[in-house]
């Protein structure tokens, strides 16, 4: 167990370092900006698919940075999504194929010559969550590598999720987004915003050594979207996670927002399309601008219990805003941006107060909690949750020699016991857990980096998200 809450908190720092490092591939799962070559997950499909751009009248309809110089010679009237795509090279042999083409048009048998996939055809499924809309398209070219479909009746300024496939056979390719920009460009809309919902569930530890025989205490698990079937309940019915009257699960919906994986302006393995575009605005690059990295950070978070030799890759939950230093002392005190930022004199503030529809933002935090007064196994009660500034501003503490510290409504101040609070402080809380009426233990904001760096914010505070 001590080996898992050191890979976990391995997966949470790389979200520090997206712009420092380059990411595998197949490593996890992700969503991906329009454009991008890389796919959810490399791990069971057949075909990859390599761009994707969506064209009319010559011009690109899409974000990503190849697309206009491609578009430009699609002078036709109908807007056209382009994809290019590879089949699996272990694929191409086990089927004789050469080709994309081959794959969506040419029967499969298998070793007794049976026919896997009479009248084989490609389709694509694009589906927008948000508004709970799914259309199939049928192509309307195919020639080698390259499929082409009328997406004229997408939606324009909306996220789709789009999957290419064989429908007689139901083989896929890798999934992409797409979101169409209305030609000759104009006012984009707000980046997509998801609300992160949580499944806290009861575990229970009987033993004679332990008060009243057992002990019970919350495991928190968080996954975007509110959607009644985004977790079935078969995938949480693990019994470490089963109170003793075999009530194992509560769903705590809409706890805070973030901005949307789904939205196609962003990207975790390319630079992100959304701050191409602030920066031909602008006309400046973000580090010219006084940024030190990435405007958004891509955040990774377990959705469900997981076996303790699980290689399950962590799924992404979405996207924080980084936080901005209040001055340029290097002292580590930092703020999330609000409309008196967007309002202010800074162009790369009222920028993104555009980019983001001018909502106030807030920080949040990963907060892990700390042993139990239990002669337990200390490691069978890990638990991480994320909370908002708003759920532990007054509650929180820091610990110094006189005993507990209230770090007071205003972190950004000295309290009113003078403690100023720096990140090299312990910052704790005690969380009242969403099933049962009592404290369920002490938690510690943590950072997944090293302390005393100037890159971690005073408050420990691992990005900004949208405040509602």
């Amino acid at each position: 167990m001590k080996e898992n809450n050191d890979m976990y908190l391995i997966k949470l720092f790389l979200f520090m370092f997206i712009i420092s490092c380059s990411f595998d591939a197949g490593s996890r799962r992700t969503l991906i900006g329009a454009g991008s070559s890389s796919p959810f997950s490399e791990t069971d499909k057949d075909v990859i698919v390599t761009s994707n751009c969506v064209c009319q009248g010559g011009e690109s309809l899409g974000f990503e940075s190849g697309c206009p110089a491609f578009c430009s010679t699609k002078l036709h009237a109908e807007q056209m999504l382009y994809i290019t795509a590879e089949v699996r090279p272990e694929v191409l042999r086990k089927y004789n194929f050469n080709t994309l083409e081959e794959w969506c048009s040419v029967e499969r048998e298998d070793d007794s010559g049976e026919v896997l996939n009479e009248n084989p055809a490609c389709l694509i499924e694009a589906e927008n969550e948000l508004d709970d809309e799914f259309q199939e398209f049928d192509p309307v070219s195919l020639r080698n590598n390259e499929i082409i479909f009328d997406v004229g009746a997408l939606k324009t300024d909306a996220n789709y999720i789009v999957t290419l496939f064989e429908a007689a056979s139901g083989d896929e390719a890798t999934t992409f987004s797409v979101r169409k920009i209305a030609p000759g460009g104009g006012n984009f809309a707000p980046l997509a915003r998801d609300f992160v919902s949580t499944y806290e569930c009861l575990r229970s530890i009987i033993d004679t050594n332990l008060p009243n025989g057992v002990a019970e205490f919350e495991l928190n698990y968080y996954f975007y979207g509110n959607q009644p079937n985004k977790l079935p309940n078969p995938l949480l019915q693990d019994m470490t996670c089963t109170d003793l009257n075999g009530v194992f699960l509560s769903r705590i919906n809409n706890i805070f927002q973030i901005w949307s994986g789904g939205d196609a302006r962003f990207s975790i393995e390319d630079k992100m399309p959304i701050e191409d575009m602030i920066e031909t605005k602008l006309g400046s690059s973000l580090s010219e601008l006084g940024v030190d990295g990435s405007l958004f950070l891509p955040y990774f978070h377990n959705e469900r219990p997981l076996d303790e030799d699980s290689d399950e890759e962590t799924p992404l939950l979405g996207f924080l805003m980084t936080s901005f230093p209040v001055n340029n002392s290097g002292d580590g005190v930092h703020k999330c941006l609000t409309n008196l930022d967007y309002n202010g004199p800074n162009e790369l503030y009222e920028e993104i107060g555009i980019t983001i529809g001018n909502i106030d933002t807030t920080p949040l935090y990963l907060a892990q909690r700390q042993d139990l007064p239990l002669p337990i196994d200390q490691s069978l009660a890990q638990n991480f949750i994320l909370v908002t500034k708003q759920m532990v501003q007054n509650i929180w503490y820091t610990k110094g020699p006189n005993g507990i510290d209230p770090v007071g409504l205003n972190p950004d101040a000295r309290t009113e016991t003078g403690i100023q609070m720096k990140n090299s402080n312990s910052i704790y809380f005690q969380h009242l857990g969403f099933l049962k009426d009592e404290t369920h233990g002490e938690y510690r904001i943590i950072h997944p980096g090293k302390v005393g760096e100037n890159i971690i914010p005073h408050d420990k505070r691992i990005g900004c998200i949208p405040k509602i």
